[in-house]
Parts: structure tokens; sequence; C-alpha cells
């Protein structure tokens, strides 16, 4: 089957005789099935214009497989390449040439197209995975809060994607192949919002209830800034938040715990927002939930992706490799937040 020259026309198929009949305006395409009918065909010198010919519809051809290829020859059944929407000028989706071409968060760009993918699978590479995927694991059940936490650095990436960044560069400890996330080191909240000040919390009978002092006197405080408490599970990769139930002003929020928490463990923050503009601050790390109710600080240690506990978490232990030595803990301490720092850098 050969498609000859291009052309415009109307179409209408009858399905009594299997034929295909074509009124043209303009020169319109030939479809001849031999290269031989080709040759006689152009040899003729025929243009079709103002015609009313038959044309037989080719075997295993369905009527309205062979109406499309006729209006619209160049369609091909498969993947589109790029698609320019915005003139030469504009950007571009999809793949030309060695070029690929897409947009994130309105942003227009461009790369090379990969050659080769080489995966060496080196020591390095592989801990990057596994901190990647933790990370990522360990942000996606707060993905409401964070919304929030992190809603001003969502320029260019999502507020997801910014925790993830925080918790990767900052929070990870242990070396290769055992890596745990320090309870201490997370934000699950980042501005320049006044933090909380003196904030407490305890749990008796599944209630979480946390408290703060009244600080809205403060500059970049204010009496309406939204509370935020939020109790993350390690041992289940879960969390429990509020975003609007209490204000600043109000020094005291619960949270409701599931009846099968009882004994994981589990760490507690606290972040504001305001309600009058974007600015959010840094979350306060209250601490850990204890076995008699009580919140302390490093109180559970650290759980590995191994299932072990490092209750001794700063110390040098070689077994798990979260010494002070590690390449990827020597600057934990950057990343630590009691509250005291509001200028909001996490490191992204």
């Amino acid at each position: 089957m050969w498609l000859g020259n291009e052309g415009y026309g109307t179409y209408q198929s009858t399905s009594s005789d299997r034929t295909l009949r074509k009124t043209c305006s303009v020169p319109s395409p030939y479809l001849l099935r031999t290269n031989s009918e080709k040759r006689s065909f152009q040899g003729s010198g025929k243009k079709g214009e103002g015609s009313h010919e038959l044309y037989p519809i080719a075997r295993g051809v369905q009527e309205t497989e062979f109406i499309d290829i006729l209006i619209n020859p160049f369609k091909k059944k498969g993947k589109v390449m790029g698609k320019i929407r915005q003139g030469i000028l504009g950007g571009f989706n999809g793949t030309v040439g060695t070029v690929v071409g897409g947009s994130w968060k309105s942003t227009a760009y461009m790369r090379g197209k990969a050659q080769s993918i080489k995966n060496p699978r080196t020591e390095k590479q592989m801990a990057q995975r596994i901190k990647f995927g933790m990370a990522q694991k360990f942000v996606k059940v707060m993905t409401g809060y964070l919304q929030t936490g992190y809603r001003n650095y969502t320029q260019h990436q999502t507020a997801t994607n910014a925790a993830m960044s925080h918790t990767v560069r900052n929070c990870m400890v242990g070396k290769y192949p055992a890596f745990g996330i320090d309870p201490s080191k997370v934000l699950v909240s980042s501005g320049s919002l006044m933090p909380g000040r003196f904030c407490t919390a305890k749990v008796a009978n599944n209630v979480a209830t946390f408290t703060w002092e009244d600080n809205s006197d403060e500059s970049h405080a204010s009496v309406d800034d939204f509370a935020m408490p939020l109790i993350y599970n390690f041992t289940k990769r879960e969390a429990i938040f509020t975003t609007e139930e209490a204000s600043r002003v109000d020094c005291k929020v619960t949270l409701k715990l599931p009846a099968d928490w009882d004994g994981d463990m589990l760490s507690c923050y606290i972040g504001f927002a305001s309600v009058q503009n974007n600015g959010v601050s840094n979350s306060v790390y209250v601490g850990d939930v204890k076995s008699d109710g009580s919140v302390e600080p490093g109180a559970n240690g650290i759980l590995y992706n191994d299932g072990v506990i490092d209750n001794t978490p700063g110390q040098d232990n070689t077994s798990q490799g979260t010494g002070s030595e590690g390449e990827d803990t020597k600057d934990d301490t950057k990343g630590d937040n009691k509250g005291e720092d509001s200028s909001g850098d996490v490191g992204l």
C-alpha cells in the first residue's frame, strides 16, 4: 500500500461494495497498492480535482482506519514526539532529536537525551538510595501536615520534596548499609515565624496533651497563630497531627492516639503557622514518649532500617556505625532544632 500526494477532500465509505468514495475540491491523496500502480498513475498526470472516484478498501484495513489515514496522512500510531504549543520560541514537551523538553511548576526546561544509563551500584550510590527510600517513607504519611509546614518552599518543588531534602541531608545517621533517622534533627515545619516556648507533652489514656507558653507578644508571633502538634510513630511509620485545632494563645492542645500505638517508639513535635500570611515556624522537637507516658528528648533512641535500636545516639557504636566519625553524621549538629533558631534555614 502506498499513500501518495498530500491533499484534502471529503470521504465516504460504502459498506455494501466495500469501497471508499472520494469527492475532491483540491488535489487529494491517492492510494495505490503496488509500485507498478504508483508508476503508471504518476505517469498519467491525473490530479483528481473535481472528480468522483471509487477506491477499493485494502484487505485487512477497517473502513474507519482507511478514512482516517486518508484524511490525516501524517498520523502515526505509537509514541508522540515533542509538541511545541507556543511557537518556535516557546517551551515544548517531549523529545525532539537529542533534546528532551518539559515543564515543572510553570517553568520550561530542556535537557539532553541520555546516551546511556550506567548503574555501577557503588557503596556510595547504594547508601544514597537507602537514605532516599527511608526519607520518602518517613514523609509520605505527613503530607497533609507538610503542605502547611513547608509551604514557603514550594516555588520550585513540592512541600513533601522539601521535607525529604531536609531529612536526607540533616537527619540520617549511621553507615552503609545501616541507617536511621534521628528524631531530634527532624523538622516537620520550617520558617521564620517565632516557634513555641517551653513546649511540653505527656500521654495518658491514649491522649497526648501538648502545652506551651504564650509568647504572642514577641516579634514574628501573633495570638491567632495556629498550633500544629504532631506525633510520629517510628515503629509503624504512621503519624497523627492537627493544624487548626488551637491557637498560640490557647497554650494547650490534645491529640487522640490509636489504641495499637501502645509501646511503640513515638516522637512529639509542634510547630506554629500564621493565619495572616504564609509565615511558619521551625518545629520544636518536644521529645519521645516513655512507657510511663512522660515525654523526654532522646528517650527512645534511634531505630535503624535493620530493626536495631541505638539507645546511645551520638556515641561511638561500631556495630551500627553511628559514631561521630561517620561521614553521614559529622554535620548532624547543624540541624539541631530546640525551638531557639527561627531562621528557617533547613539546608534545602
